[in-house]
């Protein structure tokens, strides 16, 4: 089932000292970190089921964390729903699906076996283990326009936004 994706930058942080990143929206789940009051976050996506949750992205000391906050936890609610209901949204999946095709048509006659292997494993759902295989193929085909699709859509699907990004602009990925 293809999802609406709306693209657009709020800038939000967290409000309270030590607010809890949780695997899950409930209470009882896990913390994963503790996050500073004022850390800046990365919405991922905010769930629609009423509980008010968002997906984050942060980084603490260095290093990068996801996980989930309530609403009531960050700053900066107001911009995002401002810029959430000015955005354009687009289908990403019924997008993307002729480039994919394309590219795949493109990258298997390239021949090399860490593509093939990438490609197989995002056909497989698996889109960690496909980035994985996609690092090995940049340093082969570090310029080809193909090789950098496959991997920005790799880290999308392994929701390395970042690294995806730094595919399409640098030719690398940084997962």
């Amino acid at each position: 089932m293809a999802l609406p994706v709306l693209f657009f930058v709020a800038a939000m942080a967290v409000r309270t000292d030590q607010t809890p990143l949780r695997s899950g929206c409930e209470s009882e789940d896990t913390v994963v970190a503790s996050l500073p009051a004022g850390t800046p976050v990365e919405v991922r996506f905010r769930l629609s089921d009423g509980s008010d949750c968002f997906k984050v992205a942060a980084t603490i000391d260095g290093k990068d964390v996801l996980g989930y906050v309530p609403a009531s936890a960050l700053t900066g609610l107001e911009r995002y729903e401002h810029e959430r209901a000015s955005a354009a949204s687009v289908d990403t999946l019924r997008a993307l699906n002729p480039v994919v095709t394309e590219t795949k048509k493109a990258v298997a006659q390239t021949g090399d076996p860490a593509l093939d292997r990438a490609q197989q494993l995002l056909e497989a759902n698996q889109p960690a283990q496909a980035l994985e295989q996609m690092q090995i193929a940049m340093r082969r085909h570090p310029r080809d326009p193909n090789v950098l699709v496959l991997a920005g859509l790799a880290a999308y699907r392994a929701d390395q936004l970042r690294a995806a990004l730094q595919a399409k602009h640098r030719g690398s990925i940084d997962a």
